[in-house]
């Protein structure tokens, strides 16, 4: 004789399941599940009993011997087992939690303590190696790095360029006659009277290196070079002697240039203008990465630029950031005088795989 069972419906025969205390009409399948249930409900957990040191020592040993890791370390508590992965070769930290919630749901799914785990394992693995780092090849520096969809970066003739290359004597050392020096200049909408000038040279060590320069021409004829090396000092310089013109128009330029030329811990904070920006990895937004254990697209998280409120003194601004290896999402006020104060934050990701290298210095 067969019946079905309660839970999938399946055709059983009743001699398989007579005599039962624990889930007299399940399939074998759905009281298996069943019982590791019960075992749930009945067993008080504890994560610090069931991360034990030879639990502990499983993780150690699975992730150490990634090629990506250098070096996993762990804190346990009675509700959460935390693990934390130091990336190589820019000891990143990425950071998982199992809470006793989260393994009791693990452990309805599997038969045994043994498979729960190895099944927290293999999903950590997988997690870590999305964010190794991927090949980047090795191009060619032609352009300065920084970028706006609007800007455009002009050659500056040989004769201005030899007064430059004397201006700017004490950034080259001995300049050797094969020793190429290039300078482009661009406009900026919100310095009616100055111009933004780079330069690199085959002498930097880094050949990705382009130094920047602001050129204000003052009202009684004179020129001041203000250079912006990462602090903010430069900028708030020019901005006190050189007319700052803040508009609608162009304070979301203005927003991009700040924080570019504004670095902590040798990273710009750098206002992504555009999903399409050229100074992006190309693989950037095609893959998938971690965020607090979860898959992240970036794509879908990325925010446009664009002004959320104007008033006569200031305007409030939401940018995409990258710092370093993070990326935010950001509220920022831009006040007529130029100060840029950063009201509020989220992040996206902050173990992304690759970091944006500028150097300002």
């Amino acid at each position: 004789m067969k019946v079905n069972c309660e839970s999938c419906h399946k055709n059983i025969l009743i001699e398989k399941i007579s005599g039962r205390n624990c889930g007299p009409h399940l399939c074998q399948s759905c009281l298996n599940k069943h019982q590791v249930n019960c075992e749930i409900k009945q067993f008080d957990f504890n994560i610090t009993e069931l991360f034990d040191a030879q639990v502990d020592a499983r993780f150690t040993k699975a992730i150490e011997q990634l090629p990506s890791v250098a070096k996993f370390t762990s804190k346990i508590s009675a509700e959460v087992y935390k693990g934390f992965v130091f990336l190589q070769p820019d000891w990143r930290v990425y950071e998982f939690h199992i809470s006793l919630a989260h393994f009791k749901e693990s452990y309805s799914l599997k038969s045994n303590k043994k498979e729960s785990i190895d099944a927290f394992i293999n999903f950590e693995i997988a997690n870590i190696n999305m964010l190794s780092p991927p090949f980047v090849s090795d191009l060619k520096c032609t352009r300065p790095f920084f970028s706006l969809p609007g800007l455009s970066w002009q050659p500056i003739t040989n004769i201005e360029s030899t007064k430059l290359i004397n201006t700017f004597r004490h950034f080259l050392g001995e300049k050797k006659s094969e020793d190429e020096i290039r300078f482009l200049s661009a406009p900026l909408s919100f310095y009616p009277k100055a111009r933004l000038i780079a330069f690199h040279s085959s002498l930097f060590e880094n050949p990705h290196k382009w130094l920047y320069f602001l050129e204000a021409n003052l009202e009684n004829g004179n020129t001041y070079y203000y250079t912006l090396n990462g602090l903010s000092a430069p900028i708030h310089d020019c901005n006190g002697v050189h007319s700052i013109h803040l508009t609608q128009d162009n304070v979301l330029e203005y927003l991009c240039f700040f924080c570019f030329f504004i670095q902590s811990e040798g990273h710009s904070f750098y206002i992504i203008a555009s999903k399409n920006a050229p100074s992006l990895p190309d693989f950037m937004w095609a893959k998938n990465y971690i965020h607090d254990n979860k898959q992240l697209a970036l794509l879908s998280k990325f925010k446009p630029l664009k002004i959320i409120e104007s008033k006569a003194d200031a305007f409030t601004c939401e940018a995409t950031m990258y710092h370093g290896n993070n990326l935010s999402i950001i509220e920022a006020e831009v006040s007529a005088n130029g100060n840029v104060f950063l009201k509020n934050s989220s992040v996206i990701s902050e173990a992304l795989p690759f970091k944006l290298e500028i150097s300002l210095s």
